[in-house]
């Protein structure tokens, strides 16, 4: 109840709590009898919504009692990993639509179609034709050398009870005497995410259901055969994170190298570590990682970035030209200190030069930003408080003074800021950008340290 992607009917939950993983068959004589009872079971924490059929916690709150961890020792028994349960639940679903009744079932072939003469279909085709009778009659006598029979025969009666969809009818009476497949049929792609090969009991089956299909599970993708249809699965699982699908193409050599790289970026600017493993897993990851671990930094990663490190990234590898960021300048602008620490602690440089264009040294970054914690650390490891700017850049106070952070003007002033520093192409005094950006207290301070008022 608590990992399941849909709630679940009272009648789906008394099948399924009896099925184990890798069970070949159903077995109908484990079912509970006394499935209705389930809140007094559980103690009223769940409950049955007689109004919507289904089956679940009588408060948000019990959920999350399930879910988050406990001080409490005695407690911490009661306490469900989430993708543990939901990698049960997808092992379950597996066994399940492999169930051989199952598979005897749909393999009933339907009745053949009874014979029909040519005579008989022109007969019911052209009923309503005048002067017809003889000419049919002649088809009769001489199709396959067989003579017909005068008996009426109900052409369109055989054909109406010839049921073409065999297997669909055949699904649903499986699902009258099975509740728990049709939940099953439709979710187990969902509640397999983090299969493995190796780790996951049933994944040779899942593997097959992937790779051939399988008459009752019902894929994302739809009916189009894997092999015929690689580029809409891997779409599908890269925006629902589908880690198994995405290792399982990655690893079979079905990933280009455009969207290898395209899915590194992702998984290191949202910060999934599992993403990223299995890129590398399926080749090595290059000179990419300089600009990845930039990326991881600016998003405030560590656990990426550490990754990004341990396979070769530089730390003081080069930002692009154009706005680029050092690992250390990115962390600094978004305010990241345990990164900024990690990054230092390795060697960053804390003066690196800015990117030519619209670039920012690490203190300027920061002071941009408006993090004090990171100015006094960055300060602390050297940095230039008047480092020279990029085009289109500015000064750790100018950029501070726009911003309109008092604290950190205060704070680069007493680090030895100057308070008239000028740009070469179209720039501002840090005075006329607070007077721009209306912050008075900033104006105040900035005169009263000297400030030119006439500057040009």
């Amino acid at each position: 109840i608590t990992a399941v992607r849909r709630p679940l009917s009272l009648d789906e939950l008394g099948e399924v709590i009896f099925i184990e993983i890798g069970q070949q068959y159903s077995k109908p004589g484990q079912l509970a009898n006394n499935i209705h009872r389930i809140s007094s079971l559980c103690e009223n924490f769940v409950h049955v919504d007689e109004e919507l059929g289904i089956v679940q916690f009588a408060h948000r709150t019990v959920r999350q009692f399930f879910l988050e961890k406990t001080p409490e020792s005695q407690l911490s028994s009661f306490l469900v990993k989430l993708e543990d349960a939901d990698h049960y639940i997808g092992e379950i679903c597996v066994t399940y639509l492999n169930f051989n009744d199952f598979k005897t079932t749909l393999a009933r072939r339907p009745q053949p179609l009874p014979p029909i003469s040519p005579a008989h279909i022109a007969q019911t085709a052209l009923k309503h034709g005048r002067g017809l009778t003889a000419p049919i009659q002649m088809i009769g006598k001489f199709s396959s050398g067989i003579r017909e029979s005068p008996a009426i025969v109900d052409v369109v009666g055989i054909l109406a009870s010839f049921k073409q969809d065999d297997v669909e009818t055949a699904k649903e009476k499986l699902q009258l005497g099975h509740p728990f497949l049709r939940f099953a049929s439709s979710n187990w792609i969902l509640h397999t995410t983090r299969f493995q090969k190796g780790t996951s009991v049933t994944w040779d089956l899942w593997e097959k259901m992937i790779l051939h299909g399988h008459d009752l599970a019902q894929s994302p993708w739809g009916s189009i055969p894997f092999s015929e249809n690689n580029s809409l699965v891997l779409e599908w699982s890269y925006k629902v994170r589908h880690y198994a699908l995405i290792r399982f193409i990655s690893c079979s050599g079905g990933l280009s190298s455009k969207d290898r790289s395209r899915m590194m970026q992702s998984s290191a600017r949202e910060g999934d570590i599992t993403l990223l493993n299995i890129l590398f897993e399926g080749g090595k990851p290059g000179g990419e990682v300089d600009h990845l671990c930039q990326i991881a930094a600016k998003g405030g990663h560590l656990d990426i970035v550490e990754r990004l490190l341990a396979v070769g990234a530089k730390v003081n590898a080069r930002p692009a030209s154009s706005g680029g960021r050092t690992a250390l300048q990115a962390a600094a602008e978004s305010g990241h200190l345990d990164i900024v620490e990690r990054l230092l602690v390795i060697g960053a440089e804390v003066n690196a030069e800015a990117a030519s264009y619209n670039g920012r040294t690490a203190l300027q970054a920061a002071a941009e930003g408006g993090h004090l914690n990171i100015i006094e650390r960055l300060l602390a490891a050297g940095a230039k408080v008047n480092a020279a700017t990029a085009i289109d850049g500015q000064t750790a106070l100018q950029v501070a003074a726009k911003s309109g952070h008092l604290d950190i003007i205060e704070r680069l002033l007493a680090a030895g800021a100057k308070v008239n520093a000028t740009l070469i192409i179209g720039g501002r005094t840090a005075l006329q950008v607070a007077a721009e950006g209306g912050h008075l207290n900033i104006v105040e301070r900035l005169l009263a340290a000297g400030a030119e008022v006439n500057a040009a």
